[in-house]
């Protein structure tokens, strides 16, 4: 795991440069496995951004306990290890037609 710290968040290292990771393990019964990180190609087949499953942790307060929240999102990288710098924030705001809410993070 590696931590993003613009978003807060802790994501799913790439292990080579561009290339997608499963990510192994037990459900309640059968095992099973889930792409944590994925490479994009655009149209001219060059890697267009790597997105990372990633969350944000959180504590909180409710009714005088203390309970740990955790936030699912993703975290978006141009090669797996280096964040989108030239990717304008209003590109990943609210009303561009993307669920995004920032420039290294979609929440769902």
């Amino acid at each position: 795991m590696a931590f993003d710290r613009e978003t807060r968040a802790l994501f799913f290292k790439a292990t080579a440069e561009n290339t997608g990771r499963r990510y192994r393990y037990r459900s309640m019964v059968n095992d099973t496995a889930a792409e944590v990180v994925s490479a994009f190609r655009r149209k001219d087949g060059a890697i267009g951004s790597v997105r990372h499953h990633a969350f944000v942790p959180r504590f909180l307060t409710i009714g005088g306990e203390w309970y740990a929240a955790v936030e699912p999102t993703f975290v978006f990288t141009r090669d797996g290890y280096r964040g989108h710098t030239t990717t304008p924030v209003s590109y990943w705001q609210e009303g561009s037609g993307s669920s995004e809410t920032g420039p290294f993070a979609a929440s769902f």
